[in-house]
């Protein structure tokens, strides 16, 4: 809801494009600095008290709109969803990493992804209906209002035996040695990569598409249909990623699929949208957007040693963070200076050189093989 309510709502306090980019970048800044801390202290103190610690800041953080509608209100807001969402993340990872292995993880991180997805399919359709009803900051107290079913359900969590086992054995000192020998892994590598271009990909659609559905005339309700439209297909594919994976023949060859797919969702965006247009576009992104994180978030977790997966997930979400802090100020600069077309059109060539470095490396690694 917060995601889609912040840029256009920033819109009608006279933001520049160059600012709405910025607000967009500000929720990342903080969980960029602390995702891998935040991975330790998930290890060391356990999930379900992070979990509660982070749906209290979620359902506090809209009240600095509420009480003062402002632009430095905004980014009050988006610094606190910011921390809820790095807390809630690393520690809902960690948890459900924690229930298996092999391909029994693969499809527990189908399902986990599943559910954030069903989230993201309510969240923009609800805020646009109340934002168009009754007000952009009655969507905020809504959002406020439905985080407290986060706080009862992370009271309700139970940790499991091997959640335990982590807990105990973890706050290993010493973190930028272990981050630096965790990425010396092949498969951590590619996982890396692959999750920084999705992310800076989703921090720039995420800031800038809802402007180019408001710039081609669409209301706040029908932006927030799309962009619930997009989370549906996300959560319709979700559960079946071990079956798709296996299909596309590896996670590698998966996640290389997903980097074109983002290539052409940026190219199309780039051209003038009718609600056609704009329909193929979020689909298309559902997939990408869908598939992705489970994929490279299982790549990431088996690279790992049980004790550590707080740990690895966190060196995961920096990068994750980073991309979404710098994609939007990126884009918010070429769009300022030249235009939101170009932007999206850079944004999918900087997409499609990452694709080719990537395949061009492992190309390198088959022919190696003897």
């Amino acid at each position: 809801m917060v995601l889609t309510l912040v840029p256009l709502y920033s819109l009608q306090l006279g933001a520049s494009v160059a600012m709405v980019g910025l607000l967009s970048a500000s929720v990342s800044f903080f969980p960029l600095l602390f995702a891998v801390r935040t991975g330790s202290l998930v290890d060391r103190f356990g999930a379900r008290k992070v979990l509660i610690v982070a749906s209290l800041i979620l359902a506090a953080s809209p009240v600095f709109v509420i009480l003062w509608p402002s632009i430095p209100a905004l980014f009050a807001l988006q610094i606190g969803i910011g921390i809820a969402n790095l807390l809630a993340v690393v520690a809902g990872q960690a948890y459900t990493a924690s229930l298996g292995s092999g391909l029994k993880r693969e499809s527990n991180f189908g399902w986990y992804t599943t559910f954030v997805s069903a989230g993201q399919v309510i969240g923009p359709l609800v805020a646009g209906v109340v934002a168009d009803q009754y007000g952009f900051l009655a969507g905020f107290l809504a959002a406020g209002l439905l985080t407290l079913f986060a706080i009862a359900s992370s009271l309700w969590l139970r940790e499991s035996e091997s959640d335990r086992a982590t807990v105990r054995e973890a706050g290993r000192p010493h973190e930028l040695q272990r981050a630096l020998a965790l990425l010396r892994l092949a498969g951590v590598q590619f996982a890396m990569i692959v999750t920084f271009i999705v992310a800076f990909a989703q921090g720039t659609f995420t800031a800038f598409f809802p402007v180019v559905l408001e710039g081609a005339g669409f209301t706040v309700t029908v932006i927030g249909g799309l962009l619930s439209l997009r989370a549906a297909i996300s959560m319709v594919l979700r559960p079946m990623v071990p079956r798709i994976t296996r299909m596309l023949g590896n996670k590698r060859s998966a996640l290389k699929l997903m980097l074109l797919l983002i290539v052409a969702t940026c190219v199309v965006t780039a051209l003038n949208l009718s609600l056609l247009s704009a329909i193929g576009v979020v689909i298309v992104m559902g997939v990408w957007w869908g598939l992705s994180p489970p994929l490279s978030i299982v790549m990431m977790v088996d690279g790992a040693a049980d004790n550590q997966r707080g740990f690895a997930l966190g060196v995961r979400l920096t990068a994750n963070r980073f991309a979404q802090f710098a994609g939007p100020l990126a884009m918010g600069v070429v769009a300022d200076g030249l235009s939101l077309r170009a932007g999206f059109l850079a944004a999918g060539a900087f997409v499609a050189i990452f694709f080719a470095y990537l395949t061009a490396r492992d190309r390198v690694s088959e022919a190696a093989v003897p």
